[in-house]
């Protein structure tokens, strides 16, 4: 699906815990990203997400990594790292490393 799906695709499918995730840091953002969630979560789901994307460094809302996880409920951590794809920021080794401490 190209576009943020809506509370009604997700119910009309059963559905009531979401996670999501952006890729394509170039046209949307980690504070899309969030109100969508806000949005869908005040409105009766459980709405979760990841922040990252495939360019580096990490995209966040808050401006880090850590202040994302403790400031903002519905952030799980960091998902969507490219580390070998075309749209990559092509880390080193050491970078998505340094993520995961």
């Amino acid at each position: 699906m190209s576009e943020c799906p809506q509370l009604s695709d997700f119910l009309d499918a059963g559905i009531t815990t979401a996670v999501g995730v952006y890729t394509d840091t170039t046209t949307r953002s980690q504070e899309h990203l969030v109100a969508k969630c806000r949005g869908l979560t005040a409105r009766g789901m459980t709405c979760y997400h990841w922040c990252g994307g495939y360019a580096g460094p990490c995209p966040t809302a808050t401006g880090s990594i850590q202040r994302d996880m403790c400031l903002i409920d519905s952030c799980m951590g960091v998902g969507e790292v490219a580390v070998s794809d075309h749209r990559s920021s092509v880390p080193s080794v050491n970078q998505p490393l340094s993520k995961a401490t």
